[in-house]
């Protein structure tokens, strides 16, 4: 199925105002796929058909909303970057060596599996300030679709053995199917889950939660946005970090020319900022 280059300037415009997430035209053959699926699931005859049918409001929600979903990129893992949570760890040991609670905020949690890493390396730590501490972990996305998967917490045997140790998989998930005919899925147990919270929140529009937060990890989002957004983003993170809060990147983004609220800290093998005093 053909998609034009017309209707893909269209969709990656749409895109962009919905979502902030930035498809340039060396880009647009990961569209393609996306607009033929939908193309296809929505039982239209042709790309230029879906265009006319946003164009014209002939989507139900639910299929607009499936449209804005089907744009996201969800790709994750268990402890996706060991060193990088090596250095969380490090940076929980700094928070809870002057107070007993944690509070973070995973900020693109996808399916879910870097918030439940969080709460391993909280449940896991040899440090007793750590493994002791009142935490909370907040998981959001914009993504209804991997929202519903993550507050689920059920994974394949496929999802479950990318980046999970055997020891950490019997000893905080279940399973729920083995056969010879059935692949076995696995379920969070309540002791990882119960301290975690799933919300959809879109990081462009302004939000406050109720209590500010230690930690925000927004890992591989800001690479997708302009700069325009990518400063909306951090100012949303800003507004709900507590003072000298710490803000996690992925390691291919940074804060130069985004915003000067933050200092940026060494620890090894991750992309660390502290929220400035005022």
């Amino acid at each position: 199925m053909e998609v034009s280059v017309e209707c893909l300037r269209f969709f990656a415009a749409l895109i962009e105002s919905e979502t902030g997430i930035v498809y340039s035209e060396p880009n647009y053959y990961q569209l393609i796929p996306r607009i033929v699926e939908l193309t296809q699931t929505f039982a239209l005859s042709s790309p230029d058909e879906l265009r006319r049918s946003v164009e014209e409001h002939l989507l139900t929600p639910e299929q607009r909303h499936h449209l804005i979903d089907a744009a996201t990129n969800n790709e994750t893992s268990f402890f996706r970057d060991r060193k990088v949570f090596e250095a969380i760890h490090e940076v929980m040991t700094t928070i809870t060596s002057e107070k007993d609670t944690l509070k973070i905020w995973s900020a693109a949690c996808s399916t879910g599996q870097e918030s439940y890493s969080l709460a391993m390396t909280l449940l896991e730590s040899k440090n007793e300030k750590v493994k002791r501490s009142i935490y909370s972990i907040l998981a959001s996305d914009i993504s209804e679709r991997v929202l519903a998967k993550a507050t689920k917490g059920h994974y394949t045997e496929l999802e479950i053995d990318r980046g999970l140790e055997s020891s950490l998989r019997s000893k905080y998930f279940e399973q729920l199917t083995q056969s010879q005919n059935l692949a076995s899925t696995w379920r969070a147990k309540k002791v990882l889950s119960e301290h975690i919270h799933f919300k959809k929140i879109n990081l462009l529009e302004r939000w406050t939660h109720s209590s500010k937060f230690d930690i925000v990890l927004c890992r591989n989002v800001l690479i997708y946005q302009n700069v325009e957004n990518k400063r909306k983003v951090i100012q949303r993170i800003f507004d709900n970090l507590e003072p000298s809060g710490y803000l996690i990147l992925g390691g291919a983004e940074s804060l130069s020319g985004i915003s000067e609220d933050f200092e940026h800290v060494p620890v090894a093998g991750a992309v660390v900022y502290r929220k400035l005093s005022a």
